[in-house]
């Protein structure tokens, strides 16, 4: 598949890998334009692979946010000393949602990749 190559070109990610991400974007689109599971998406292969390639730069950016955090100033401790008595405590800073701010961000690429696909939505008519 077209969408396949090109998430491995933008990624560097191995084929395996690739194809998890673009499972997971055939997916959220699937469920987003009301299709079945075995109608054919080929056609919208450019914005499987822009899902895709976002998912991958969310989950990435989100991981090195996090690590960040914790490294540079996330994990705070003390400790305190009196006589041969020594009490060392480690605990989470103030900021405990490392990483949220930058997920928005990529959810809002997500839902406009989404949105790019709203002409081709299939209503579906329920009788009572």
């Amino acid at each position: 598949m077209a969408a396949l190559k090109e998430i491995v070109a933008r990624t560097g990610l191995p084929e395996t890998e690739a194809r998890s991400y673009l499972t997971m974007a055939e997916d959220r689109v699937r469920l987003y334009l009301n299709y079945e599971e075995d109608e054919d998406l080929s056609r919208f292969s450019s914005a499987l692979a822009d899902y895709a390639v976002t998912l991958y730069d969310k989950r990435t950016a989100v991981q090195a946010a996090q690590t960040a955090w914790i490294a540079n100033a996330g994990v705070e401790s003390k400790q305190y000393q009196e006589g041969s008595v020594s009490v060392r405590e480690t605990y989470a800073g103030a900021s405990g949602s490392a990483g949220a701010s930058v997920a928005a961000s990529y959810d809002l690429q997500l839902q406009d990749t989404l949105h790019s696909l709203a002409r081709y939505r299939r209503a579906r008519v329920i009788k009572c």
